[in-house]
């Protein structure tokens, strides 16, 4: 696709392209916001919880698999 010369703004870390700076500001407001401090707070309780979670099942896996063998 080409493109105007000085059409767009290109974001300097990014290296995306947006039609205007203004456009990148007015998408990045909605969607690209950076997560609140409690938001981060909630994600990184839910993932230890599933980390605890996933610990639990592989011990109960784990146990399991060596008393059926000592039942043989």
């Amino acid at each position: 696709m080409g493109r105007k010369k000085g059409s767009g703004w290109k974001h300097p870390k990014m290296g995306q392209w947006w039609p205007s700076k203004k456009d990148y500001h007015k998408y990045w407001a909605k969607h690209i916001k950076p997560k609140s401090r409690k938001q981060k707070e909630k994600e990184a309780k839910e993932l230890e919880e599933l980390e605890n979670s996933l610990t639990l099942y592989e011990n109960w896996e784990y146990s399991v698999y060596f008393l059926d063998k000592d039942l043989d």
